[in-house]
């Protein structure tokens, strides 16, 4: 939430979502095996993840489901779009690209949540926004110029 408190817990989660990340972006090519495709890969994941949200959510008293059918379908679109859509397309990638490549390309994942909560959601973002969004760009386009010069000063 723009403008709250700092929070230890909240950033000691996403710096542990970061690694764990990390972690699977390098060991997806190597745990790659021809009768594991992306969709039962994705599958598995998936399942993982439930179980875990599903354990977090009763132990704390969370759990909040849809209350119509409408919550329902939407819930259910937007879990198969998130699990088709950016779990199998970016598991894809990093079998072509690498997985370098592809946690340099997934840099630009943050601008497109703003752009996409401007578009649809209409939030609105300020300065500190655009200079975030400026940095993971600058970022990005240092990291991809560095490795072309790695790459051709290695030929």
């Amino acid at each position: 939430k723009p403008g709250a408190d700092f929070h230890w817990g909240g950033a000691g989660l996403a710096l542990a979502s970061g690694i764990t990340f990390a972690i699977y972006v390098v060991m997806l090519p190597v745990l790659r095996h021809e009768k594991v495709t992306g969709f039962l890969f994705t599958f598995y994941i998936a399942l993982c993840s439930a179980v875990m949200m599903a354990l977090v959510c009763l132990a704390t008293g969370q759990l909040a489901l849809p209350q119509s059918l409408t919550g329902w379908v939407w819930c259910t679109l937007f879990a198969l779009g998130v699990t088709c859509g950016a779990v199998v397309l970016f598991q894809q990638g990093t079998f072509c690209i690498g997985p370098e490549k592809a946690s340099i390309l997934s840099t630009f994942e943050p601008i497109t949540s703003v752009v996409a909560g401007v578009a649809f959601m209409g939030e609105r973002i300020g300065f500190r926004d655009y200079v975030g969004i400026l940095l993971v760009l600058a970022a990005s386009v240092l990291i991809a110029i560095f490795d072309m010069k790695k790459e051709k000063g290695s030929l």
